[in-house]
């Protein structure tokens, strides 16, 4: 299964998801978490009160892939 590198910009969130930091989704920075679960460095959350994708976390490889 090929996948698709994250943009710059997804990568950015990365970071900064990474460093600790509290990043609400929203419709300006959800197709960059969608790229970042796309390539396995995040999965997507639901939560009751904001419904499906409305929070991501880090899974492993998106630590590894940061702290290489």
């Amino acid at each position: 299964m090929q996948t698709l590198a994250p943009s710059d910009v997804a990568l950015a969130l990365l970071r900064r998801n990474l460093s600790g930091s509290q990043i609400l989704v929203n419709d300006e920075n959800r197709e960059a978490y969608r790229e970042l679960a796309r390539a396995g460095l995040m999965v997507p959350l639901h939560t009751f009160a904001h419904g499906d994708e409305s929070a991501y976390r880090l899974t492993e490889a998106g630590v590894k892939a940061l702290s290489s």
